[in-house]
């Protein structure tokens, strides 16, 4: 039995991520999956990505938090005028002088999506549902889109499933 960890909306809390970290190594982890959200809002983004890099995950997936980063940086200061883009730009500021810029530069290239296989799983990794639908190509069909009261932020793969958030959710407000 393979035994992964998922980790997500960490938002540069580096004591929470230690804490988490030390609870995998206990339950024998072999793999490690992010899911987004590892840096923003927290004091310590550049720790938290040197304790990634240790644990070295298998699946890094950008969050809409990384995204920002992209986005400021193709900012037009005449338009990215609205409260969250301001707030976004102080943030990623924040961050960009404390990440190494390997790290700036990894997560400016995330992906939105991982497909990982474990045994006969075919699993998608991604952070928040796509908000742009993508037509199958064989049938020319918008696909049906999965209803969810809430996305699912990590989960351990196991014969007895077990799920698990953050630690950091408890105390960060919701992604609008």
């Amino acid at each position: 039995m393979v035994k992964i960890a998922v980790l997500s909306d960490v938002h540069g809390n580096a004591t929470a991520l230690e804490a988490v970290l030390a609870d995998a190594q206990k339950q024998h982890v072999d793999e490690y999956w992010t899911v987004g959200d590892m840096t923003v809002r927290g004091p310590e983004s550049e720790r938290c990505l040197t304790l990634l890099d240790r644990v070295h995950p298998t699946a890094y997936v950008l969050g809409n938090h990384e995204e920002n980063y992209q986005k400021v940086m193709a900012a037009n200061p005449n338009t990215f005028t609205k409260p969250k883009q301001i707030m976004a730009t102080v943030l990623t500021a924040f961050d960009r002088r404390q990440l190494s810029s390997t790290h700036f530069e990894r997560l400016l290239n995330l992906p939105m999506t991982v497909i990982k296989h474990v045994g006969p799983l075919t699993i998608r990794l991604q952070h928040v549902l796509p908000t742009v639908a993508i037509v199958d190509t064989r049938s020319h069909q918008l696909p049906v889109r999965p209803t969810l009261t809430k996305p699912l932020k990590a989960m351990s793969i196991s014969s007895s499933t077990r799920t698990r958030t953050s630690p950091s959710c408890a105390t960060q407000p919701r992604d609008s």
